[in-house]
């Protein structure tokens, strides 16, 4: 960019100089010699822009499929921990089942006590 600059302003003081000079058959050479200078850097420049692309395309590719990759394992994660959540409810509940049904048993044991004494 700043050779880009540089031939633009050289460019520019040769055509003003080019105005002002009466032997102006050199300074137009010099002249068509700095713009195929100034187009063989623009191209250049194209060419980089060009070929920085693809390989920024990748990247990004990648860089989505890693974000991908990630929600994916959060929610594997989120479900394995709700299944855990809900084996425990499952286990607490059967747990006060048992303990519910053994305070019957008790119950149960003792009203036949009274009936038969």
């Amino acid at each position: 960019m700043v050779e880009k600059e540089k031939v633009e302003k050289e460019l520019k003081e040769l055509m003003a100089e080019q105005m002002n000079d009466t032997a102006g058959w050199s300074k137009q050479k010099e002249k068509e010699e700095k713009q195929e200078e100034l187009q063989e850097l623009v191209r250049k420049m194209e060419r980089v822009k060009e070929e920085e692309s693809p390989e920024k395309e990748p990247q990004q590719k990648r860089e989505m499929e890693n974000a991908s990759d990630e929600a994916t394992r959060q929610f594997e994660r989120d479900g394995e921990e709700e299944e855990d959540r809900q084996r425990e409810e499952e286990e607490d509940e059967d747990e006060e089942l048992l303990e519910i049904e053994a305070e019957l048993r008790k119950v149960a044991a003792q009203l036949h006590e009274l009936r038969r004494g």
